[in-house]
């Protein structure tokens, strides 16, 4: 192999295709709602967000655009959502008999 073809193979760069940025922010938040869902406020408004996001993310996606992340925040986001109201369940069933 010659000098000139060495230097065509390091010249190529893999093409990268349009990227979804509402949707990288979606699966973002949604894994930091995750993490912090049992913080009241800090967690429920992070998790508001990031669904918000990954729901945008998912309607911005084109036919050309990967909308990988903005399905994976929401599946977080539900999954967070879940956890926030068994935890919130426990929480009312651990203190009820203390209240009446």
């Amino acid at each position: 192999m010659c000098y000139e073809e060495q230097n065509e193979q390091w010249e190529r760069k893999p093409r990268v295709g349009p990227q979804n940025g509402s949707g990288v922010a979606g699966f973002v938040l949604a894994l930091v709602a995750f993490f912090f869902s049992w913080v009241p406020v800090f967690g429920t408004l992070i998790w508001l967000c990031g669904l918000i996001f990954s729901s945008v993310g998912l309607a911005q996606a084109g036919e050309k655009q990967k909308n990988d992340l903005a399905v994976a925040g929401l599946v977080v986001s539900i999954g967070s959502l879940i956890l926030w109201v068994c935890s919130l369940a426990s929480c009312v069933m651990t203190l009820a008999p203390a209240f009446g």
